[in-house]
């Protein structure tokens, strides 16, 4: 045997039990952060450090363009345009007219969408998932989107019962 194979040798009768040790400590550790995993009432960690306060569409528009005051002047979904352009909580909304705009411009979050748009069944159940602007809602002076109509019926059936249960989960969320 020559010296560079005794040299190997030694080495790996070194290496051996370094790798062993390593790929053990690596397994158990593993455990441990799996059980150190925070809780998520039901979110996904992932989501959350995705997900934004308003729903929005790849361009960042809110509520898929329609204007969030003519929920209330209207009481129908109409769609804005982006002429007519406010950028509230990081989202851009379109309005039928500089009417509309600096009527929301002055305040925001009387005409923003609860939970920023995202449907408040879903949310209620532990989900983001957002809200279709034809499927809407104001109550008590608030507009609410669901993601479908069969969604809207279900959270109604006890509204008062459900916005607590949504609140709370929106909380967890977003923090506000």
């Amino acid at each position: 045997m020559d010296i560079r194979e005794t040299m190997n040798k030694k080495t790996m009768k070194t290496i051996l039990p370094l790798l062993v040790a390593l790929i053990a400590t690596s397994a158990s550790a593993y455990s441990v952060r799996e059980a150190q995993r925070p809780v998520t009432h039901g979110f996904s960690v992932f989501a959350e450090a995705k997900k934004t306060k308003v729903a929005v569409d790849a361009n960042g528009v809110a509520i898929q363009g329609y204007d969030p005051v003519a929920y209330f002047k209207q009481s129908k979904p109409v769609k804005g345009s982006p002429k007519y352009l406010s950028i509230y909580q990081g989202a851009k909304f379109y309005f039928v007219s500089a009417e509309d705009k600096k009527e929301f411009d002055k305040t925001p979050s009387k005409y923003a969408p609860t939970y920023g748009g995202y449907c408040a069944n879903a949310l209620r159940k532990g989900k983001l998932v957002n809200g279709d602007p034809n499927v809407f809602y104001v109550y008590k002076g608030k507009l609410y989107f669901c993601s479908s109509k069969a969604a809207e019926e279900e959270f109604k059936k006890d509204i008062d019962k459900h916005l607590l249960e949504t609140d709370d989960n929106w909380r967890q969320l977003f923090g506000s």
